[in-house]
Order: C-alpha cells, then structure tokens, then sequence
C-alpha cells in the first residue's frame, strides 16, 4: 500500500491553453532579453557597422564611412564620424547622429522618434551646369518598372525633437566649389549657410492629409552681407483643404517680423476638387518692427532702390478675389500711412480693381527721399510736414479715381482726377485746388494762391488732343500782385489750341 501509484490528475483544457500562453510569453521575453542584450555588445555593433556601409556602398553610387555605432538598434542609436562621399566629392560629414525610436508605438501604426539629432556636419550640395545636383546621382535607376498602382500609406510619422547643431550647409556650382565670398544679394551658384540650428517636433498623417511642424527656434549665418538670421519659430498647420501659420516670429540682426495666416476651402497637397485659389478663404496679420529693407535686397535685388527701416501692421481677410484690407499702416522715422480698402480680382492683372482710403497720414519729404535712395526726390522744406486730411483710390490700374486732400506749411492743396488708360487715346478728368499756397518752392516767386482748374479731354499729342482747361484765381497773390479776378481758359482740338486770359 506504501507504494500504490498517485492517481493521474487531468487538467482540464482551458488550463492546458493558459500555461501554453505562460510559456510562450516567457520564452519570447527571454529570447527579446538575449537579443536586446546581443545588441549592446560591441561585436553586434561592429557587424552592423560594417553590414551597413556594406549595404549602402554596393546599393548606390557613393561611399559611406561610419566609424563607430553606439547605443541599441531598438531604443538609441549613435552614429560617430560618419562620411557620404559621391565622385570623391563628400555630400555628407556628420560628427554625431544620434536616432532614439519608440518601437512600441509601432503597435498603433505610429512611426515614432522620440529624437533625432545631428550634429557637427557639413552638407555640401553641388549643381552642374544643368542645374541637376550630385545628390540626384546618388542611387542609380532601377532596372524594374515602375510601379503604376497607387498604394497608400497609412503610418502616421511623429517626431518629437528634431535638433540640428553646428550644421554647415552648401548649395554651389561646380566652379565656386571652393568658394568662401559673401555677397551683398544671394546668389543661386553659392549659397552657403554657416552655424545652421534647428530645434523643432513633427507630425503627419499622409492618409489623412494632415501634417503639422513646430518650430521652436531656427538660426542660421548665411554668405550675405546684410542677414542673419537669429531666430525663427512658430507652427505650420495643415489638414485637409485648411492651412494655417500661427505665432510665426522672425528676428534678423536688423528687422523683427510677426506674422499669422490662414487659407480654408483649397487643399493645398492634395485634390482641389475644382475649387480655385483665388475662392479661397484667407487671413493674414502681420507686424515687422523696424524692417531693414538691406534683409529684403539680400534676395530680391530690384528693392535696392528701397533703404532705412520702416515699421508696418497689415490684417487682411477675404479671398484673392475679395480681400479686404482692415489695417494697413506704414511708419518711417516722421511719416506715417494709414489705410484701409479693398482689393477684387488680385490675380486678374488689368482687371483687378483696388478702392483705398487713407486717413491720419502724413509724409516727412526727407524720409521719402531716404527711403527712396536711388532716385534724388526734389525735397521743397518750406512746405514742411505733409499731412493728407484724405487720399483716396478707386478702380483698377489703367482706370480710377483718385482724390487728395494736403496740408502744408505753405497752405493746402486738394484734386480729384478720373484717368482712363485702357484706351488707345487716353482719358482725363482733373481738378485740382489751393487756399494760400505759396508756390515759391517750385518757381522762386512769393505767392499766395487761391485757385480753382480743371482739365478735362482726350489725348495729349498736339494733332489729336481734345482737350479744355479752366482756371480761376479770384483774390490770389502772385510775386505781390494782388488779383481780385484771375480767369485763363485753353481749349484745344483738330491741331488747335485757343487760349484766353483775363485779370483785374
């Protein structure tokens, strides 16, 4: 009886189920712990050193040089001194870059780093005569045909630091290879950007159509004379047919710019679905704090002519084909513009229609002329500060109306004029008016002018002109003279011209 057999217990088969589960994860979390702990060690990072560069140097037309890894292929991952050199020319030399991922969050369909950051590199892009960069020849073509079917990407991508330090980047011609000039505007054969940093996080969902970047700071020291770069940052948000840029902060070593914009209704990436740009719904506002036309000239040479600083405000909301201007004011060190308007039809050329009134404005001569550098504008300094009571315009570029209503030192001027351009033999109406404005500015005679003229007609070649002007100076003083009446009339067609005067 001591030795009776124990009675088999039969388990029953959900047990059986259970403890299949308990081995298996056991077993496939000692075999991760074996692997993760292969790949710390040196030799595992030698042999993927080595079956990298292998890889990349017989798949493509370049040379890869990596001289050490660092870190886990699953978490963080540090490459050291790496080298990409194509024709002998080294495309990429990146003292650090280091790769630390989230491989769990590959479970949701989320491709996430949680950094990527290189540092200490140069990048130096160089374009033939062409304009086709090296980097274009780096992978050979493939000898299988492409792939017509569309296929869709449904990963998400999110990067939460992006960090570029030091980064040294060049875009030349073949022929400024060597190159270290500077140069007062850009030039496309050789640009370079020296100190380039970068800290910004990423998101985009390519299915959906959705994409955002924030960019917490962005400086740089490029090859021109008159910018630097000390600070970008700001979001980019696009999602659908909507985009917008908000909180977008711009310092250069001369200007300050803020900056948000909106755009709804155009997918800008994607399918339009027949819906046109200039339908869509924008706004914009925008601050620049003494704006240094020298950081605008450094890549748009024809604003040369423009130099000095100048502040200005703009909000502006509508469509290209309906815009309204809700603020738009320009100051200089003593002027000041102030307007609002409508612009209709922005992309139509010719026939875009503008209508603006400007108020609380007002012009130093000596500013204009700063501003206007290149040109010698006649400054008059008896006439003083300029103050426009009103100023007005209406229609399109080649037929409008205008108004003025001005202040000077030296008395007040106002005019109106239509100006139809559109014609082979242009239109005119014009007045124009002064209560005791002194003239001797523009003709050395003391004057004291009150005046009523118009001009009205067609043309201006003496052989077509149709054309009859009215003037009247009642109580004016000209050089002295005291005129109770002043009248002078011309009328002018068929070649003729008749004129008549008259004064007391």
């Amino acid at each position: 009886m001591f030795f009776r057999k124990r009675k088999k217990v039969k388990r029953p088969l959900y047990r059986r189920i259970i403890n299949v589960f308990i081995y298996f994860g056991v077993g496939l979390i000692a075999l991760l712990m074996i692997t993760f702990a292969i790949t710390q060690t040196s030799t595992f990072r030698n042999w993927l050193r080595e079956t990298v560069i292998e890889q990349v140097n017989s798949s493509t037309n370049g040379q890869l040089f990596i001289e050490r890894i660092d870190g886990t292929v699953f978490t963080s991952l540090i490459l050291n001194n790496t080298t990409l050199t194509l024709e002998g020319d080294a495309i990429l030399k990146a003292g650090k870059i280091e790769i630390k991922t989230s491989p769990l969050k590959m479970l949701f369909k989320i491709i996430y780093f949680r950094k990527i950051e290189i540092k200490d590199a140069t990048i130096a892009l160089l374009k033939d005569e062409n304009g086709e960069l090296n980097i274009s020849r780096l992978i050979p073509p493939s000898e299988e045909p492409e792939d017509m079917e569309p296929s869709e990407f449904n990963w998400k991508i999110q990067v939460a630091d992006l960090s570029l330090n030091g980064i040294y980047v060049k875009l030349q011609s073949y022929s400024y290879k060597n190159s270290k000039a500077n140069y007062d505007v850009i030039n496309s054969d050789d640009f370079r950007v020296n100190d380039l940093n970068i800290s910004l996080a990423a998101f985009a969902d390519i299915k959906e159509n959705e994409f955002e970047v924030t960019i917490n700071n962005l400086s740089a020291k490029p090859n021109l004379n008159y910018f630097k770069l000390n600070e970008l940052s700001g979001k980019l948000l696009l999602v659908d047919d909507k985009a917008a840029v908000t909180n977008l902060n711009l310092i250069t070593d001369r200007s300050q710019i803020s900056k948000s914009a909106a755009i709804s209704n155009y997918n800008l990436l994607g399918d339009d679905k027949g819906r046109k740009i200039e339908d869509a719904s924008m706004r914009v506002d925008l601050a620049a704090t003494d704006f240094n036309f020298d950081n605008l000239t450094s890549f748009i040479d024809a604003t040369n002519l423009l130099k000095g600083d100048v502040t200005t405000h703009v909000s502006a909301s509508g469509s290209l084909n309906n815009l309204n201007i809700e603020k738009l004011i320009v100051e200089l060190q003593d002027s000041r513009l102030e307007a609002t308007g409508k612009l209709r039809r922005i992309t139509g050329g010719d026939k875009m229609t503008i209508k603006t009134v400007f108020t609380d404005s007002y012009i130093n001569q000596n500013d204009a002329n700063n501003l206007l550098h290149t040109i010698e504008l006649p400054v008059y300094e008896e006439l003083g500060r300029l103050t426009f009571d009103s100023l007005s315009y209406t229609g399109s570029p080649l037929n409008f109306n205008s108004g003025i209503k001005l202040k000077t030192d030296r008395g007040n001027v106002s005019a109106s004029a239509h100006l139809n351009l559109e014609k082979d033999e242009f239109e005119y109406d014009i007045n124009i008016g002064t209560k005791n404005f002194d003239i001797f500015s523009f003709t050395g005679i003391p004057s004291d002018l009150n005046s009523e003229a118009s001009l009205k007609g067609i043309g201006l070649s003496p052989g077509k002109i149709i054309a009859q002007l009215k003037l009247n100076g009642d109580g004016s003083t000209i050089d002295g003279n005291y005129f109770q009446n002043l009248d002078i009339n011309a009328d002018g067609s068929d070649g003729i011209i008749k004129t008549g005067l008259s004064f007391i």
